[in-house]
């Protein structure tokens, strides 16, 4: 009736997926309320072990999260205070211009300032709009392939706000 390999099972299961956590405490919770006016004690201690068991792992797993989400912004607000003069410049076309789109010149599907936007789409500022190009030129004869690089509505406003602070 009682196999220890389920219960280990159980509970690496538990401690695996935040779904499972979320199942089992309603489950072996709404089962410890239907026994718990019983009188057999071994049943609500198993209960009750079983129960307490994912509710804490779903606790921790939601703390967890909630960290982590804080440590990112925390880092991000270090890395978009701490750019280089060069990848500042870069974005303020973005905000002289209160435009949301740049487009950069590819050959062979390098960007000329690729040493510029690789960093700032890795640090969350930018992002390749389309992969799709475009030509754009005076001419067809003149039309050079570009891309468009967005800048992230949540850094947009950030750098705005930080460019009008030392304007003033």
């Amino acid at each position: 009736m009682f196999n220890l390999n389920h219960v280990l099972n159980y509970f690496k299961e538990v401690a695996s997926s935040l779904k499972f956590q979320i199942s089992s405490t309603i489950t072996f919770g709404a089962a410890l309320l239907l026994v718990w006016s019983k009188e057999n004690d071994q049943q609500k201690i198993l209960l009750t072990i079983l129960f307490i068991f994912p509710l804490c792992m779903f606790l921790g797993s939601i703390i967890e999260k909630f960290f982590l989400l804080i440590r990112k912004k925390i880092q991000q607000k270090v890395d978009w205070n701490n750019l280089t003069p060069i990848e500042q410049q870069f974005i303020s076309y973005y905000i002289n211009n209160n435009t949301r789109t740049r487009y950069m010149t590819a050959y062979n599907g390098t960007y000329t300032d690729s040493g510029i936007i690789n960093p700032l789409i890795s640090k969350g500022i930018l992002y390749i709009a389309s992969r799709m190009s475009e030509y754009r030129g005076e001419s067809w004869m003149s039309a050079e392939q570009q891309f468009p690089i967005n800048i992230h509505d949540k850094a947009f406003a950030f750098f705005a706000k930080k460019h009008d602070l030392q304007i003033n």
